[in-house]
């Protein structure tokens, strides 16, 4: 009897497991049902590369952006004007095509208000698939009360999800963010014209051809220094701007734009697509004396923004820094010799002959023993002098009279000749000749006499000699 007892109560504690067992299985799966019913799901899932539009509307006004096959990039597509960062455009693009939920919060939703789609970001993307009629479409509410998601919904469904906090940010983007950081937003290289006129100094206009090389228009047509040119393009395209402050204002004197103490042009191409941008630069964000930002203006755009000094302080550059430096530009390679006649300023009237090809080179007609490294490399240094003298001033109004008080003769080896004349201006400074037609340029005397230049290395030159 005993024994009976025993089976009998196992059968039963068998059953009662068994019950158990199904309950609490019936639990785990309902359980499990609902949390995979809001689990993470793909929202979309589009080839980026098949996006021929994208619209974006918020508060702030409607956006559409084209894509641009030949230029492969975002244009501007709409009625708004500004210079749109491309970026900007690229990252909604990104998020949205491989967009996922984190989970759904609301099923069927009936009342979307108080997720913030009583007025939400709309995004709607073309492809050629969908074309014009049926886009994907994307509704962007509030972000979550803990600000680590948004909520969004999908026009396919009255579903509400949370999408992670970053991509949500990235399409709640403010019209400001979408528009440019950069003054000119292209690469050095495709900079071909620059003009700048500041309050108070020469005007400057250079302009690049097909071949890179730069020409001088403004103050007057000198040789433009190429290494100078491309550093100064190379340095406007990296400019950033501070933020922007109004668009198309009532009253630009606000801002000291009324009377703008500096105006640039600049045009070029990005991508093979034709750039233009007119900028002007006016008065200090604050009265504050240490002030280190003003107010800036894009003409076509009519947008006023804020940039650093310091990043625009190349406007206060004169002409000189585009200007090749030297009186004359000549390669060593193309000459014979060079003559210098300092008159009464200076006892030096010598003639250097200069054979680059073979290494010789006399003075006055007395050959320079190349073999000697001492008396070469003074010999060397007296011809860079002559070679290198710079110009030290501009003054396009000067009227040089009477005759040269210095002139440097260069004998080429095509035959020619090239006089530089030296027209006393003043005391100490001269008005530089080419071949009798003044230049616009000014060279003060110590540009012969101070340490390294022409007076002191024709003196070295002539002790060693001796």
């Amino acid at each position: 009897m005993k024994q009976l007892r025993w089976i009998l109560a196992l059968g039963i504690a068998a059953v009662v497991l068994t019950v158990v067992f199904v309950f609490v299985d019936k639990r785990s799966r309902e359980k499990e049902q609902k949390a995979s019913v809001g689990a993470p799901k793909q929202l979309f899932s589009i080839d980026a590369d098949s996006v021929e539009r994208i619209t974006l509307d918020n508060e702030e006004g409607n956006f559409a952006f084209k894509w641009n096959d030949s230029a492969h990039q975002w244009v501007l597509d709409s009625g708004d004007s500004f210079e749109l960062d491309t970026s900007a455009v690229a990252a909604i693009c990104t998020q949205f095509c491989s967009l996922r939920s984190e989970k759904t919060v609301a099923f069927d939703c009936q009342d979307t208000a108080p997720f913030g789609f009583d007025e939400p970001v709309t995004l709607k993307f073309y492809t050629a698939d969908t074309g014009d009629d049926h886009p994907y479409v994307l509704y962007v509410g509030s972000n979550t009360p803990t600000y680590d998601s948004y909520y969004a919904m999908t026009e396919s469904s009255n579903d509400v999800y949370t999408i992670n906090y970053s991509a949500g940010s990235i399409f709640c983007v403010a019209s400001d963010t979408l528009k440019t950081k950069f003054l000119f937003d292209t690469y050095g290289s495709q900079v071909s014209y620059y003009r700048c006129e500041t309050e108070g100094i020469l005007p400057t206009e250079i302009k690049r051809d097909e071949n890179g090389t730069w020409t001088m228009i403004r103050p007057a047509p000198l040789k433009v220094f190429k290494a100078n040119a491309d550093n100064l393009m190379e340095t406007i395209v990296r400019v950033t701007l501070s933020g922007y402050a109004e668009r198309d204002p009532a009253d630009l004197a606000k801002y000291g734009l009324d009377k703008p103490k500096t105006k640039m042009l600049l045009q070029g191409s990005k991508n093979g697509v034709p750039m233009e941008q007119e900028v002007w630069f006016g008065g200090p964000v604050t009265e504050n004396v240490n002030e280190a930002s003003i107010y800036g203006y894009f003409v076509k755009t009519k947008q006023v923004f804020t940039i650093g000094k310091a990043m625009c302080s190349f406007i206060n550059n004169t002409p000189n820094n585009l200007i090749l430096p030297y009186c004359y530009d000549v390669d060593i390679e193309q000459l014979r010799s060079v003559e210098i006649d300092m008159g009464d300023v200076y006892d030096l009237k010598e003639t250097m002959n200069v054979d680059y090809k073979n290494n010789k080179y006399s003075l006055g007609g007395k050959e320079i023993d190349t073999e000697n490294d001492t008396l070469l490399r003074k010999a060397q240094n007296f011809y860079r002098s002559v070679s290198n003298l710079s110009f030290s001033d501009l003054d396009l109004d000067a009227v040089p009279e009477g005759d040269p008080a210095i002139r440097i003769i260069y004998h080429l080896a095509d035959g020619r000749d090239v006089t530089l004349g030296f027209v006393p201006l003043e005391t100490t400074n001269y008005a530089l000749t080419i071949d009798g037609t003044y230049t616009g340029q000014t060279v003060r005397l110590n540009r012969f006499t101070a340490s390294g230049s022409v007076v002191p290395s024709y003196e070295e030159l002539i002790a060693a000699l001796k």
